[in-house]
Parts: C-alpha cells; sequence; structure tokens
C-alpha cells in the first residue's frame, strides 16, 4: 500500500508538471478534450524539434561553405605573398667589381 500511495503521489505531481507545461508553450486541447494530451503536446514537440533539426543542418552547411571560403581566400593570399622571384644578378656585386668568376 506504501508503494501504491507512493506512486499515486508521483503520478499526481507529474500531471501537475504537465499541466504547467502545456500552460507555458500555450498548447491548446484539440476539440471534445478536457485537457491537452500527452499525444498532442509531443506530436506538436516532434514537428518543432524535426523542423529546427533539418533548418540547424541548413545553417551548419551555410556556415561551413563561409568558413572553406575564407580559408581558401587566406591560403591564397598566404600562396602570392609567398611567390617570389629570382632576380639576375646585377654587375654591381662584390665579385663583379673584382673581376671574379663563379
Amino acid at each position: 500500500k506504501g508503494e501504491l500511495e507512493t506512486l499515486e503521489a508521483q503520478l499526481s505531481s507529474t500531471h501537475k508538471l504537465f499541466l504547467e507545461l502545456t500552460v507555458f508553450f500555450s498548447v491548446k486541447a484539440k476539440a471534445g478534450e478536457k485537457e491537452a494530451s500527452p499525444n498532442t503536446l509531443f506530436c506538436i514537440w516532434h514537428e518543432f524539434s524535426s523542423d529546427f533539426k533539418e533548418q540547424w543542418k541548413k545553417e551548419n552547411k551555410v556556415i561551413l561553405k563561409e568558413r572553406l571560403k575564407a580559408a581558401e581566400e587566406s591560403f591564397r593570399q598566404a600562396k602570392e605573398k609567398a611567390s617570389y622571384s629570382v632576380k639576375p644578378k646585377h654587375a654591381s656585386g662584390i665579385k663583379a667589381k673584382l673581376g671574379m668568376k663563379i
């Protein structure tokens, strides 16, 4: 009996919390129902979470593309900076003045 009473108290507490949750999220009962059922709430929640997940994936792809473009641009700029050209020797060097050949 004690365990049954504990379970009933927990069920009552959980039911009260569920009703507070439906009020917080403004979930209305379907026509003909006294109060919103868990099925109603979780159907709405499932739709929301599925839409959110899809949007999250799309946003992550956009962010990834932006980061990739930024990295490619940074790499291109670094490559341009690092490129160098070999200039021909000038006859004004020390060895040229002394008449030495290499």
